[in-house]
């Protein structure tokens, strides 16, 4: 699965009234979507953890529409910055920093499609900064994987992580001893446009 942090003053944006909003996105992207409540989040965050799980496509599908939403809840216009938090196992953790996220392309939200032309149209598409933390967040095994670009910059930096952690906990494809972590993030990364 793919896992985030949503704040807690973005929850309403994500949820909806009454579960509308997430069930909308369930409808919409095929993916199974879920949000710790009070009592199952680590009492170390403030945060809620959000969980995406299904397929490949499922999964990716919701992590856009949870980007764009959480963009929306931090007030970041179109060719702005916003901040994205994935969670990881640590052991998971040092793969991840040495996957090199990818430069982006056009992305699939019309809320910032001005933006993604404009990058298209300069050629400067670069990648997302992604900075994973030393500590894992007391009380479990995850270490939060902070993610900064653009939409379409940070939406192509988590896919890649969502990726590169399923690739490693898979149990039907688990990485040899001698397999790399830049080997690892090579395998998953996804193909050019």
């Amino acid at each position: 699965s793919y896992r985030c942090l949503v704040p807690q003053e973005a929850l309403g944006l994500l949820v909806g009234v009454g579960g509308a909003r997430l069930r909308e996105m369930m409808l919409q992207t095929g993916a199974k979507v879920s949000i710790t409540g009070e009592h199952d989040t680590p009492a170390s965050l403030s945060d809620r953890v959000l969980s995406l799980r299904g397929g490949t496509a499922q999964k990716e599908a919701a992590c856009r529409q949870v980007v764009e939403r959480l963009f929306y809840a931090q007030g970041v216009e179109p060719g702005g910055q916003g901040i994205f938090v994935m969670l990881v196992p640590s052991a998971a953790a040092g793969a991840v920093e040495a996957l090199e996220p990818p430069a982006v392309g056009p992305a699939e939200s019309e809320l910032w499609a001005d933006q993604d032309d404009e990058e298209a149209e300069e050629g400067e598409a670069e990648a997302a900064e992604v900075e994973v933390a030393e500590e894992t967040i007391a009380g479990t095994d995850d270490r939060p994987v902070r993610i900064f670009g653009t939409f379409s910059q940070t939406v192509a930096a988590a896919i890649a992580i969502g990726r590169m952690v399923e690739a490693l906990s898979s149990p039907a494809s688990p990485p040899s001893r001698g397999t790399s972590a830049t080997t690892a993030a090579a395998a998953v990364a996804p193909a050019s446009a």
